[in-house]
């Protein structure tokens, strides 16, 4: 029987990878976003344009609603997760509340990624407080790969090495954890509607860890070479005015609840079509005045450290 699924976000990346694996699958898929970064699906998805953070809005459009799933892709903040729940508390078989691994904070976070990183906490906490009765699932997946990712994470490293400036990361980062995003939707299907992960907290990422030269070198191959990386302590780094704009953070395990049941493919499989999109959609981005004003940043801090300069601020 067809789920009736309901994706908070569903435009671009994981939501709209999550949209269309679920109509492929003949459920009843509905998203809700502002239609800021798209308008036109598959006709088969119901497309509920609103903006989540009017309650009004929301309430409204989705009145006559019951959902046997509710995907929250775009929660950010305790409030959202409030405002749901008010909502479709009563109305919604499974819940399931995308977080982040990034909770599991470090002294390596920069300052914006702690902010993020304590607001999903509060939103978990939100979530748990006041789903009395109702069945949720949080998923905390490590950083995000793959084929639409708007962030542009490979494309940044790429114009890094195409440009022969170098790269300056954080030497304290050992290994990370990372997930495909065609993965991570499997863990979704998975886990959506399924009983066996109501009231749980799932932590989700590949089989394997990774270092900057096993990430780099899967991705890039010959264009990648370990005297590219200039590393430095995190706090010098940021102390020169220079942030990395995600966060590689801490390697975590797959939830056993889900061990063996989500096939993994390494960076070597998807890296390369990950990449291309990237260089045809966000190539214009690298071009941009913050970019090139954060680029020199950058490659001053780097000239600096390997000077032995340090900031004296």
């Amino acid at each position: 029987m067809p789920r009736r699924i309901l994706i908070l976000g569903g435009a671009r990346f994981l939501g709209l990878k999550l949209a269309e694996h679920f109509c492929l699958k003949n459920d009843e898929v509905s998203v809700l976003n502002r239609g800021r970064f798209r308008s036109a699906y598959d006709e088969r998805i119901r497309h509920l344009k609103s903006d989540r953070n009017d309650v009004e809005s929301l309430r409204e459009i989705l009145k006559e609603y019951y959902f046997d799933v509710i995907i929250d892709n775009n929660a950010y903040f305790s409030s959202q997760v409030d405002s749901i729940l008010e909502c479709m508390g009563d109305k919604c078989g499974h819940y399931i509340f995308t977080s982040t691994a990034a909770i599991y904070i470090n002294q390596f976070y920069t300052p914006p990624v702690e902010s993020y990183a304590a607001n999903k906490m509060a939103a978990e906490d939100a979530l748990k407080e006041k789903a009395e009765g109702l069945n949720y699932t949080i998923m905390r997946p490590a950083n995000i790969f793959g084929e639409g990712d708007f962030a542009g994470k490979l494309v940044y490293f790429y114009n890094r090495l195409i440009d022969r400036g170098g790269i300056l990361l954080e030497k304290e980062i050992d290994r990370f954890s990372i997930i495909y995003a065609e993965d991570l939707v499997n863990a979704y299907d998975i886990v959506a509607g399924n009983p066996v992960f109501f009231k749980k907290i799932l932590n989700i990422a590949d089989s394997d860890t990774y270092n900057y030269h096993d990430f780099f070198s899967a991705i890039f191959g010959s264009l990648y070479a370990d005297d590219c990386l200039t590393l430095a302590p995190g706090r010098e780094i940021w102390n020169l005015g220079y942030r990395l704009p995600f966060a590689w953070g801490l390697p975590i395990a797959l939830s056993e609840d889900l061990s063996g049941k989500i096939k993994h493919h390494h960076p070597s499989v998807w890296g390369k079509a990950a990449l291309e999109w990237e260089r045809e959609k966000l190539m214009k981005k690298m071009d941009s005045s913050d970019y090139r004003r954060m680029r020199k940043v950058e490659l001053d801090a780097i000239r600096k450290i390997k000077d032995g300069i340090r900031y004296a601020g």
